[in-house]
């Protein structure tokens, strides 16, 4: 082959050859690596979320999980409204309190929950949650609101509830 000819064929492949090939390879390396990372981080996660499904359901502590995206939904309406007191603007309006309570949305409840309360399965409970709450049970989630409402992080306080046969107990 002339030299020519060998320079030609040299010169047209030493980009695809010297750039193209090594930038190509160092790309799916990190696509790679970043596929393993994404990986890595799920099986942690579903670890974790396994660690926390068995301390919830196993624990002998009565357990709720709640959901309070709308009551905070509820909040920044109030806040836009210009109320500042939350306290004083729910004891003047029963009403929005009792929504708000409705609002809270229990997600799920452990065993210890069903067994303290004396329902027959979580389901049970979760469609007699309001059922539970005596005069008292209202009086201290107001103050669980008003915690909210200034950003507490911790709210803690004991409280008489009923259970689903009527009796009154404290939790």
């Amino acid at each position: 082959m002339p030299q020519e000819m060998q320079w030609s064929i040299f010169s047209e492949i030493t980009v695809p050859v010297l750039v193209i090939f090594p930038v190509v390879t160092l790309l799916f390396g990190l696509l790679l690596r970043r596929q393993h990372e994404r990986q890595k981080a799920e099986h942690e996660l579903q670890i974790s979320e396994n660690r926390f499904r068995s301390l919830f359901e196993s624990s002998e502590v009565c357990i709720w999980n709640v959901d309070y995206s709308a009551v905070l939904e509820r909040f920044r309406q109030l806040r836009t409204q210009g109320v500042s007191d939350l306290r004083e603007y729910l004891e003047g309006n029963r009403r929005q309190l009792l929504e708000i309570i409705s609002e809270t949305r229990i997600i799920q409840v452990n065993d210890a929950c069903v067994r303290m309360f004396g329902a027959s399965s979580a389901q049970e409970f979760l469609e007699s949650r309001l059922f539970l709450f005596t005069p008292e049970v209202t009086a201290v989630f107001l103050d669980h609101l008003c915690a909210i409402w200034e950003g507490k992080s911790h709210f803690r306080s004991e409280v008489k509830f009923r259970d689903l046969q009527g009796r009154i107990m404290i939790g």
